[in-house]
């Protein structure tokens, strides 16, 4: 019953998306189906795992594998849950890093003055588009991209202009 446990929780964190509360239906199809909860059990465990600190999905998977098994049960549904997203965080790791140094990867990222990486798509959305993120450009057409915007108090901006 634990491996069969761990494989439902297995498939739900697999295959789920939209976070936790998408995967309530999911959790309860199984559950109640088997006959391992009620429905009203089920909904109790659903109140305590919103009231708990924490993901809900890892919350509930934790309250139903408690319920029908117990501590054994808690940790396997709890597994079987979190494991898909570790498994898939590092087969994107491993690929990352086998083409760290390959062009279109080091084209995604830039550094700053520090040499942290910056996302660049997150750095041209804020600058204005697909417009290249030098000092020349922040002032594009006289008129400010959002970044320019989102710095403004009232209708003075809290930013230098920069003049060509």
């Amino acid at each position: 019953m634990i491996i069969e446990l761990f494989s439902i929780f297995f498939k739900i964190g697999l295959f789920s998306f939209g976070g936790g509360y998408a995967m309530i239906p999911m959790i309860r199809n199984e559950i109640v189906s088997r006959g391992w909860l009620t429905a009203e059990g089920f909904a109790n465990i659903v109140g305590i795992a919103e009231m708990t600190p924490g993901p809900i999905a890892i919350n509930m998977a934790t309250f139903v594998g408690f319920k029908t098994i117990g501590f054994f049960g808690s940790v396997a549904a709890t597994l079987g849950v979190v494991m898909p997203s570790v498994l898939l965080i590092l087969l994107i790791s491993k690929i990352f890093f086998k083409y760290q140094s390959h062009p279109i990867k080091q084209g995604l990222f830039l550094r700053d003055a520090a040499g942290h990486r910056r996302v660049d798509t997150i750095g041209r959305l804020l600058h204005g588009g697909n417009q290249p993120i030098h000092r020349e450009t922040r002032r594009m057409d006289g008129k400010f991209p959002i970044a320019g915007r989102l710095g403004e108090r009232g209708n003075r901006p809290t930013h230098r202009r920069w003049h060509s």
